[in-house]
């Protein structure tokens, strides 16, 4: 049967392991109704946190587009699943896809990095960059048929990028390349099929909640240090999350009222973050327990 209006939420572009707490989802969409479609509403969820988006455009009857979300706050979960569901039409059957992506792996230590070129190792180059595209090492290029090692110290404890390249882009037609720590935990290790290059996110998570929300609910939170109880205004129809630093959930609210009285005693003294999501509003507070 074909419908006026039906939109196909085609699927969500694969999401690499990740441990910058941001990723900016990508999701096909597909116009198999008959009117041309102009705009498009769609709720968005990255593990607990629920998020607002509309894409506006043209796509006629069959047309299809890759709409890109904005770069959106999560909280690590193991195993992190996105959801992505299109505004009610006509055929809600074909409105939600729904996608998982892991943790990047940590390491310890200095890394290793081990390469046995083939009879092109000039063709053959590398680097480490961290979470915000900075160069921390690279290497490359090298002599033909010879085995390397090369000893990687990163300047810190955090989210890092290893790229291989390949000047030529057929890899390594003999030889390979692997990427361990300290303990002999492999990070990436290949054979050399990886043509123009290849990628591996690997680290210590990057907690970003509280660092980049533009649009503000406008509540207020007080006292703030705290002890036993914290008062939020203006917090209507927001949910609120609270977060360690460690990004774990450790009080949470469905939908809040104009004022809201949260009982934190059972909390540590340290540093939290009070989230609050309403529509495509975003909110996030820094709330210190000190006792």
């Amino acid at each position: 049967m074909v419908h006026q209006n039906d939109v196909f939420v085609r699927g969500i572009d694969e999401i690499s392991e990740q441990c910058f707490g941001e990723i900016a989802p990508v999701v096909n969409i597909q116009n198999v109704g008959i009117n041309t479609l102009t705009s498009l509403d769609l709720v968005y969820s990255i593990n607990d946190l629920t998020y607002e988006y509309t894409w506006t455009g043209s796509l006629a009857s069959l047309e299809s587009a890759d709409v890109e979300l904005p770069m959106t706050p999560f909280v690590f979960n193991g195993t992190n699943t996105v959801t992505v569901t299109a505004a009610d039409d006509e055929n809600n059957s074909n409105n939600t896809q729904t996608t998982t992506f892991a943790d990047a792996q940590e390491y310890s230590g200095d890394l290793t990095l081990t390469i046995t070129t083939d009879g092109w190792g000039s063709e053959v180059t590398w680097d480490v960059r961290d979470y915000s595209g900075t160069l921390v090492a690279n290497g490359g290029p090298y002599g033909n048929n010879t085995t390397y090692t090369e000893t990687i110290s990163l300047p810190s404890e955090s989210c890092y990028t290893f790229n291989m390249y390949d000047s030529y882009g057929d890899g390594l037609l003999s030889g390979g390349v692997s990427l361990v720590d300290d303990q002999g935990t492999v990070i990436w290790q290949s054979n050399g099929d990886y043509g123009s290059g290849a990628s591996k996110t690997f680290g210590y998570q990057v907690v970003t909640l509280g660092t980049t929300d533009v649009q503000t609910i406008g509540a207020v939170i007080y006292p703030n240090p705290a002890q036993n109880t914290v008062q939020i205004m203006g917090a209507e129809q927001a949910s609120i999350a609270v977060y360690d630093v460690l990004g774990r959930i450790v009080w949470s609210q469905a939908k809040g009222d104009n004022q809201v009285q949260m009982d934190v005693s059972s909390l540590s003294p340290g540093t939290y973050f009070v989230r609050l999501s309403k529509g495509n509003q975003t909110q996030t507070e820094k709330l210190v327990i000190s006792r």
